[in-house]
């Protein structure tokens, strides 16, 4: 063995023991509140508890001996990922910002291309570590298996963001039906458009009614009249049946169409389509079910209805 094979599984060991350190600190745990956003807070509480949620500012984080050594480290690794994914055009900052918006509200994309750099080095060391201390119960592991497990690290952060994106649209299509007939029900007893959406955001929960909460308030602000506001909507959240939803909406105000009706319409397509696809995954379920039952189910039968008739058999033929 070579000096640098000696020294290379102690090196990735303490380059594991070095990201998992690092992405432990790196964490946002316990943010104190100062007493100047208590007052704010008082002049608008729901602007300033939505602020709350979506920003945690790094400065109101504890400090901690680990957090202020490695997080900037970590931070200006992800930067300098970031800088040079840019360079190649590998990397859309905005996209990724309005991403991370989303499903991790309050992490920069620094943030995100560091962890995915102490991922990395985690799963890098995780295979020599195991070499260091003997574990290797199929033998050697080979160089290309600790690459391999260091991409799969590297690639985590993207997968979870992509994974809680796709949860967050089947949530919001899940919720617009309902969402469309309440506010189809608060036009129809006399109310503005815009009223409606204040109610309906008032008065439920989801994914979608924090969406139209913060419609309501871009409007009480006077950020955005209300189509340019469910546009961004749309566009924040990519699910093409907002897009064809707030497309109605916009087509029924600039014609002068009763948007009770546009909405009641939209509802019952949305659930007729909701139908579909819950028909659908069932079908699809019912296919996934035949590998488990052929490979697990079906031999554990075979055994017990089969395993006393081939005894009988053998103590016969003895």
């Amino acid at each position: 063995m070579t000096p640098l094979e000696s020294v290379l599984p102690y090196a990735c060991l303490g380059l594991l023991a070095v990201g998992l350190y690092g992405f432990v600190e790196s964490l946002p745990f316990w943010a104190p509140r100062e007493a100047l956003l208590e007052r704010l807070r008082q002049l608008e509480p729901e602007y300033w508890a939505h602020l709350a949620q979506q920003q945690h500012s790094a400065a109101l984080r504890p400090v901690r001996v680990g957090h202020s050594i490695l997080r900037p480290v970590v931070d200006e690794l992800g930067r300098q990922l970031q800088a040079a994914l840019a360079r190649v055009g590998l990397v859309g900052t905005g996209d990724l910002h309005q991403r991370l918006e989303l499903v991790r509200p309050g992490v920069p994309p620094a943030q995100h291309f560091g962890e995915k750099v102490v991922l990395g080095l985690i799963g890098l060391g995780v295979l020599p570590a195991c070499e260091t201390i003997g574990i290797h119960p199929f033998g050697p592991y080979p160089l290309w298996t600790w690459i391999a497990l260091g991409i799969v690290g590297f690639a985590v952060p993207d997968w979870y963001v992509m994974q809680k994106l796709e949860q967050r649209r089947a949530r919001i299509v899940m919720e617009l039906p309902t969402v469309l007939s309440m506010l189809a029900i608060a036009i129809s007893a006399g109310g503005s458009i815009e009223e409606a959406v204040a109610r309906v955001a008032d008065s439920s929960d989801g994914t979608l009614a924090g969406e139209l909460q913060r419609v309501r308030r871009e409007l009480r602000f006077g950020q955005r009249y209300l189509v340019p506001a469910l546009l961004a909507l749309a566009e924040r959240n990519r699910v093409p049946e907002l897009y064809s939803v707030v497309g109605h909406i916009q087509a029924a105000s600039r014609l002068g169409l009763p948007l009770v009706q546009v909405l009641r319409t939209q509802a019952t397509a949305l659930r007729e389509r909701k139908r579909l696809l819950i028909a659908e995954e069932g079908i699809k379920g019912s296919i996934r079910m035949i590998v488990p039952v052929a490979l697990f189910i079906l031999p554990v039968l075979f055994v017990v209805l089969l395993g006393p008739a081939a005894v009988s058999i053998a103590l016969w033929a003895q």
